[in-house]
């Protein structure tokens, strides 16, 4: 691959890591809602998990473009889906799976930030290096 295009490349990897994220996040809604009583708290879930999804793809299109804002809220949806892993209702089956899937979710999220500061480093290291040739 050229070096010129690196400006140019779409972050594919961080993409399809957010879009494992929200597979796993989906699944793990539709077991945890076929177990849980109707009642107030299941309209949370529900209404909780909508957002979370919606936030979730405008972060994998915010990070495919290196996007600072999308960093930073993938880095609070990391949070939010840890502090929701301990939320998570109790099953009487598959629990221990639920929880495991949404661990793996989680590193999946962590992973598409790392990916994303990595190669947007290399990325502006290369971009400053063609401006000071540009310039002077």
């Amino acid at each position: 691959m050229k070096r010129s295009q690196i400006y140019y490349e779409q972050n594919k990897p961080a993409y399809s890591l957010v879009m494992l994220f929200l597979a796993l996040n989906a699944y793990v809604a539709l077991v945890t809602l076929n177990n849980m009583a109707i009642g107030f708290r299941l309209g949370i879930y529900v209404l909780l998990t909508i957002i979370i999804s919606l936030v979730s793809f405008l972060i994998a299109v915010k990070l495919k473009l290196y996007k600072k804002t999308g960093m930073y809220m993938c880095g609070l949806l990391i949070a939010v889906q840890t502090i929701r892993l301990f939320f998570l209702p109790e099953l009487p089956e598959n629990g221990f799976l639920m929880s495991v899937l949404m661990v793996v979710s989680i590193i999946s999220l962590i992973l598409a930030l790392l990916v994303t500061i990595k190669k947007d480093q290399v990325r502006n290291v290369y971009l400053d290096k063609k401006m000071a040739e540009y310039n002077g």
